[in-house]
C-alpha cells in the first residue's frame, strides 16, 4: 500500500480523490494545504492538515509519496520536506524557478523525485514521439506549436507547449500560437513543414481528470524507483517496456 499525502487542495486534489478507486495500491492519508479545501472530499474522506509536519506528526501511517499540486511557492517546501524524510515526490506544479529546480535536484539525492509540467500520459507520449523525430528535423524545417486553453489561463505559451518545444534542437526556430477561449481543457498541435509536405501531431485533453489519473499512475511508478531525478519520459518509457514484456510473454 502506497500511503500518499496530497499537497494542495485545489481541483487536482479533488480529481485524484475521485479516481483513487482505480488505483487500489494507493491510499490517500491526508490533504495538506495552508488553505482548507472549498469542497467536501466525500468520495474518499481523508483528514486535512495545514502543513506537512503537522500531518507527519499526527498520522499513524507515515507517507511513502507526496503528490504536489500546490503552487510554485509550495514546491520548495515539499522538496525540502521530502528530502528530510526520504519520501518520494511527484510534482506537477508549473512555473517553477531555477532555485526550486535546484531544490528538487537536492531532494533527488535522498528520494525519487519527478517533476513535469504536464502529467497527461498522452502529452508525454507525444513528447517522446517528437524527441524521436527531432534528429531528422533540419534547421530549415518550419515548426509551429499551437495551443488552446480556457479563457482564465494567463501564461502563454503554455508550459506544455514549451515542454514540447524542448524536444527539438536549439537550431530549430519554433513559432508559438496561443488561444484562450471558453472552458477548453487543453489542445496542443505541433506542425512540421517540409518541402512540399507537412506533418501534424495533435493532442486534445477531454477532461481535467486525465491529469489526475496521470499523476496517480506516475506516482505509483515513482515509489518503486531508487533515489534520483526522474522525468515523465522515464515513466512513459518504463510503461512501454512493461507492456512490451507482457506482449512477449515475459515475466
Amino acid at each position: 500500500m502506497i500511503h500518499t499525502l496530497i499537497f494542495g487542495a485545489g481541483r487536482m486534489a479533488r480529481s485524484m480523490l475521485s479516481l483513487v478507486s482505480e488505483f487500489p495500491a494507493i491510499k490517500p492519508i491526508a490533504i495538506v494545504s495552508p488553505v482548507a479545501p472549498d469542497w467536501k472530499n466525500t468520495e474518499t474522506v481523508v483528514p486535512f492538515f495545514t502543513s506537512l509536519e503537522a500531518a507527519h506528526a499526527a498520522l499513524e501511517s507515515k507517507p511513502d509519496l507526496v503528490i504536489d499540486f500546490s503552487l510554485n511557492t509550495g514546491t520548495p517546501i515539499a522538496a525540502k520536506w521530502c528530502a528530510d524524510h526520504g519520501v518520494a515526490l511527484l510534482s506537477g506544479v508549473t512555473g517553477i524557478d531555477k532555485a526550486t529546480d535546484e531544490l528538487l535536484d537536492q531532494a533527488a539525492g535522498k528520494a525519487p523525485v519527478l517533476w513535469a509540467p504536464n502529467l497527461s500520459f498522452g502529452v508525454n507520449l507525444l513528447a517522446g514521439l517528437l524527441r524521436q523525430a527531432a534528429p531528422l528535423v533540419g534547421s530549415e524545417t518550419g515548426i509551429v506549436i499551437e495551443e488552446t486553453h480556457h479563457a482564465g489561463k494567463k501564461d502563454a505559451p503554455s508550459g506544455t507547449a514549451l515542454h514540447l518545444a524542448k524536444q527539438f534542437s536549439d537550431d530549430n526556430e519554433i513559432s508559438f500560437v496561443s488561444h484562450r477561449e471558453g472552458d477548453v481543457v487543453g489542445v496542443h498541435e505541433v506542425r512540421l513543414s517540409f518541402q512540399d509536405e507537412s506533418l501534424t501531431f495533435r493532442h486534445r485533453a477531454g477532461q481535467r481528470r486525465l491529469f489526475a489519473r496521470g499523476a496517480l499512475q506516475a506516482g505509483q511508478w515513482l515509489v518503486t524507483q531508487k533515489p534520483g531525478r526522474y522525468s515523465a519520459s522515464d515513466w512513459i518509457s518504463s510503461v512501454i517496456e512493461e507492456r512490451d514484456r507482457g506482449a512477449n510473454g515475459q515475466a
